[in-house]
This record gives C-alpha cells, sequence and structure tokens, in this order.
C-alpha cells in the first residue's frame, strides 16, 4: 500500500542520514601554490581548477598545503567558503614574510585550535613558517582531532624531518589526545612510503596506524605528472599521509586512502603540463564507531 511505501522511504531517508553522520570524508592536497620566485606558471587559472576539483569531492573536510599565495588563497575562499565555513588559515606569525601554506577547511565548527611552528627547518624551508596546525571538530554527533603539517623538504633532510615530527607528537598530538577521540594526522609528510626504514620510523614517532593506499601508486610522480617532470627529478615517491593515531578504545576506522591523478583536458597558459599540482590529491572516509 501507498502509505507503508512512504514510511518504508522515510525508514530509509533516517537510515541513510545516521550512516552520513557517522562517517567523515577527507581530502588532503599539496597545491603547490608557491611564491612566483619559486614558480609562477598559471597560478589563477591552476586555483580556478582546484577549487572546482575540491568543491565536486563532498568532502566533509580538506586539508591543503603550500597554500602560500594570498591572491590564490583569497579566490580559493570565496569558492569553497559556502560548503566550508569554518577553517583555520594559513599562519603567519613572526618575522617571516611566508606563512605555513598549512589550511584545514572544514563543513562542522572548529571547537578548539593551535599552531607551532617547526623549531628545526633546513635549506630554502627557513624561509617558510613550516609547522603543524591543530583542530578539534564536533560533527554535531561526533569529535574529531586534526593535525595538518608539511614537514621538511628534501630527502638528505631526514633527521630534520625527524625532530619535527617530534615536536608535533609531544607539542600537538600528546597535549590534545584523548582515548575517546580519533585523533587524524595529515599532510605532506616528505617520507616516501616505499623507503622502509624511513616510513618505520614515521610510525613509531606518531605512534599512528599503517596506511593503506589504492588508486595510483605515487602521490608525487616526476615521470607522469606534467608539472613535476618539467620542473623537478624524474623520481616517483610516495610523501602525501592521511594517518590515524591508535587508541586502545578503537573509536575509529580510517578506509584505504585513495590518491587520485586529476588533469585538465587542456594545458594550462600554453604551458607544456595539464596536471593541477606537482603532487596528487589524497582522499579518504572516516568512520566513527559509535554505540
Amino acid at each position: 500500500m501507498l502509505w507503508r511505501r512512504i514510511i518504508s522511504m522515510m525508514l530509509l531517508s533516517g537510515a541513510l542520514s545516521l550512516q552520513a553522520a557517522d562517517s567523515l570524508k577527507i581530502v588532503s592536497w599539496n597545491i603547490f601554490m608557491v611564491p612566483p620566485v619559486v614558480f609562477k606558471s598559471c597560478q589563477q587559472e591552476r586555483a580556478g581548477h582546484i577549487a572546482a576539483y575540491l568543491k565536486a569531492q563532498q568532502a566533509d573536510v580538506i586539508v591543503l598545503q603550500e597554500a602560500f599565495m594570498k591572491d590564490i588563497n583569497q579566490q580559493l575562499l570565496e569558492r569553497l567558503q559556502s560548503d566550508f565555513p569554518y577553517q583555520t588559515t594559513p599562519t603567519k606569525k613572526g618575522w617571516i614574510k611566508s606563512n605555513s601554506g598549512v589550511w584545514i577547511l572544514s563543513k562542522y565548527p572548529i571547537l578548539k585550535q593551535d599552531f607551532i611552528l617547526y623549531k628545526h627547518r633546513k635549506g630554502t624551508d627557513i624561509f617558510s613558517k613550516k609547522g603543524a596546525v591543530f583542530a578539534e571538530l564536533h560533527t554535531g554527533k561526533n569529535t574529531l582531532q586534526l593535525i595538518a603539517t608539511h614537514t621538511q623538504s628534501l630527502g638528505k633532510f631526514r633527521h630534520v624531518r625527524e625532530k619535527q615530527l617530534q615536536q608535533l607528537k609531544t607539542q600537538l598530538a600528546d597535549v590534545y589526545y584523548r582515548d575517546s577521540i580519533p585523533q587524524v594526522i595529515i599532510g605532506d609528510l616528505n617520507v616516501d612510503f616505499y623507503d622502509t626504514s624511513a616510513y618505520s620510523a614515521l610510525t613509531q614517532i606518531l605512534d599512528v596506524d599503517d596506511i593503506r593506499y589504492t588508486g595510483s601508486t605515487h602521490s608525487w610522480d616526476g615521470i607522469n605528472n606534467q608539472l613535476a617532470a618539467k620542473y623537478f627529478e624524474k623520481i616517483q615517491e610516495t610523501l602525501d599521509y592521511i594517518l590515524l593515531r591508535k587508541t586502545p578504545e578503537n573509536k575509529a576506522t580510517l578506509l584505504p586512502v585513495k590518491i587520485d591523478t586529476p588533469v585538465q583536458k587542456d594545458c594550462f597558459c600554453k604551458a607544456s603540463f595539464n596536471d593541477l599540482s606537482d603532487h596528487y590529491p589524497l582522499s579518504t572516509m572516516l568512520h566513527f564507531h559509535t554505540p
């Protein structure tokens, strides 16, 4: 009968809404919006395509790295603010003119936030305010802690990176840690997943579960990514992560992290590449374990 079908549809709709409330989609991307002195090809045009890609993901949380450019950040904000009204903008305190480049955008209210500046930096990284951003979100039913970062670049500075990760752990992750609240660490960590020794050290320092990837086999591809291949070494690495911290209460599960490879049909600004960034974006679902 019609009324029974209506009731069944209402119950199904309620179940789907509950399921959505118990899950959260996270997207992370190093968007390579660096100062013109480093790279200035097609920033504005790439930003428009990046914003369109991010809106299409229907994410709950977006974490960006290398969002250094003020005008580009404004352009992205104008495109994304209606979907992500809560955010922690790239930190720019202190004497260094560049900001941290790390940006969290959320559909849900940010209850707490914090930032640390890394004490140890080498090479060109001394000119950016590299550090880590903490945000605690409340979805209406669940609470989640995010720590977003972009650590020391270049493989030869492993010792610096590990000092940064230790600082992140002691000054942010451990300070706000609660057994009952999932804690997710996100960003371009500049640690190659396929470097067994470096990856093992990363997971031990941060006390996180092993990551599982799907999609492309590399998040930084100096062979197939036209932008990376044009300006950087011809190597392939997986440097980007979405990691779930271990907890005794096991309050959440992180699904395999997908490495996507978005490109545009035509090359940008008559340039010889059509990739949106030198890094590929990551996405995953976090499922809360609720009674």
